[in-house]
């Protein structure tokens, strides 16, 4: 999965050619393409001003919309699938970040985001 940055939002895309208006943003993480014992779904919702990663396509009905599923990732971690998938959220911007790289996560926790759920593990 690859973050990208439009003006004022964050999401998450399975191109490493970003949407029109769109750039590359921080670390990317990869996922299954393919459902089996012990993975759950990884999707994207949207809400006006704010895109959220989840595990659970309905969380945040009605608010959020369902926007697509990226793949899969391991609910426990595995010899493949070691490193936690962190959603963080700032509450003063009203954003969510997802994250597997630590030196990003610690560094938003300095600026106002914390840990709002541990979602899955991934490669």
């Amino acid at each position: 999965m690859i973050p990208v940055a439009g003006i004022t939002l964050h999401k998450w895309s399975t191109s490493p050619d970003p949407p029109s208006g769109w750039a590359l943003d921080g670390p990317s993480f990869e996922v299954y393409v393919e459902e089996a014992p012990g993975r759950i779904g990884l999707h994207q919702l949207y809400a006006p001003g704010n895109y959220l990663v989840t595990t659970n396509a309905t969380e945040g009905t009605p608010t959020y919309e369902y926007d697509q599923q990226f793949g899969y990732c391991e609910i426990v971690s595995s010899d493949t699938a070691t490193k936690p998938l962190w959603r963080l959220y700032n509450e003063a911007l009203n954003k969510h970040l997802v994250s597997k790289d630590q030196t990003e996560i610690d560094y938003s926790l300095t600026v106002g985001y914390s840990h709002e759920a541990l979602l899955c593990y991934v490669p």
